[in-house]
């Protein structure tokens, strides 16, 4: 909802701007609607219009790059889970507490990073963590199989990395966009639409065209504020490479 909230108030403060200036730019002055002025006012927001373009396409590009790497994380996380799974399926009956506490730490992950309420999506849960430290003793207890000298290292080695990647997630689940820069954009953004206004017909088309650039922008920066936060939100990061892994443990 927060990014919802957003979303309307960028758009309130651009239709807002370029109306305002529609409606005052007849009231003002002669000397303030001479064509000398208007060429200054253009080249003065052709100036902010090329530093706005370009900071939004670094933010686009960030904020795609960060949830493209959530995304890719988030296979390598539930690979790494079944690969442990494996490791102790193989090592035989000796693992099944570990399996079953690998298991419950996946299924609680699951439901509790990806829930149906997606803004009370929990990524750094304490007890899916106290989880998963259970199995990794459980894991680092088990007696070396003298027949496979190699399959409980590997067992190890296996839960190892789901431990770091799981802590690699909880820190790529934070806000990649700096809120000053959403800020600074929207600002730009307002007195590029305020100077829409400024000399321009006032009719019903002039005012729907407003309106709907206003509208275009601001549910861009609306996606841009979704994708920013890979676990919340109504765009998130599929939980299919992690539903999978729970289905093969089962």
């Amino acid at each position: 909802m927060g990014d919802v909230k957003t979303g309307l108030l960028v758009f309130a403060l651009l239709a807002g701007a370029a109306l305002l200036v529609l409606w005052l730019h007849p009231r003002l002055p002669s000397h303030h609607r001479s064509k000398e002025t208007t060429e200054i006012v253009r080249l003065g927001v052709g100036v902010i219009a090329t530093i706005t373009a370009l900071a939004l396409g670094l933010l686009i590009t960030s904020v795609k790059g960060s949830f493209d790497q959530v995304n890719r994380d988030v296979q390598v996380f539930a690979t790494r889970l079944i690969l442990t799974d494996r490791a102790l399926r193989f090592y035989g009956s000796g693992a099944a507490d570990a399996r079953d506490l690998l298991r419950k730490y996946t299924e609680r992950a699951l439901y509790e990073t990806w829930p149906q309420d997606t803004s009370q999506a929990i990524v750094e849960d304490q007890v899916a963590g106290a989880l998963l430290d259970q199995t990794e003793a459980a894991i680092l207890a088990l007696p070396p199989d003298l027949q496979r000298p190699g399959l409980t290292a590997r067992a190890a080695d296996a839960i190892h990395d789901v431990v770091k990647q799981r802590w690699a997630l909880i820190e790529e689940s934070g806000s990649a966009v700096p809120p000053f820069l959403v800020v600074a954009l929207t600002l730009w953004l307002g007195l590029i639409f305020a100077s829409f206004g400024y000399n321009a017909p006032r009719n019903g088309l002039v005012i729907a065209v407003l309106l709907v650039c206003a509208g275009s922008v601001s549910g861009a920066l609306f996606l841009i504020t979704e994708m920013d936060g890979a676990f919340t939100g109504l765009i998130t990061v599929p939980s299919d490479p992690v539903a999978r892994a729970l289905a093969h443990m089962q």
